[in-house]
């Protein structure tokens, strides 16, 4: 869950040196974050991504909230090969491309 203290409050170190990182709020909560807050959460990402190979974040389904995925700069899309699966993976791709460019 964000955290008003900050990005540190929220980062958990694997025992293999993963940092993981829960930046899930739902977007009521979001709503009520203050332009304070959401510019130095962002500068504190912004730090940590310009320090870090690489970042992988888990955001929800797009048809729940497409607000984390489209600040993504590449997307991993995990699915099976059922027919639901693909179906929706299709949904979710078109949504974001048809909300977000």
């Amino acid at each position: 869950m964000v955290s008003v203290n900050g990005l540190d409050e929220m980062m958990v170190t694997s025992r293999q040196g993963i940092q993981l990182i829960n930046l899930y709020a739902r977007p009521d909560e979001r709503a009520l974050f203050s332009a304070q807050l959401w510019l130095r959460l962002g500068s504190e990402f912004a730090a940590l991504e310009r320090d870090s190979t690489v970042l992988l974040i888990d955001v929800p389904s797009p048809s729940i909230d497409p607000v984390p995925a489209s600040v993504a700069d590449n997307l991993i899309l995990v699915l099976s090969l059922t027919a639901e699966s693909l179906t929706s993976a299709y949904a979710n791709i078109k949504r974001l491309a048809s909300g977000f460019g």
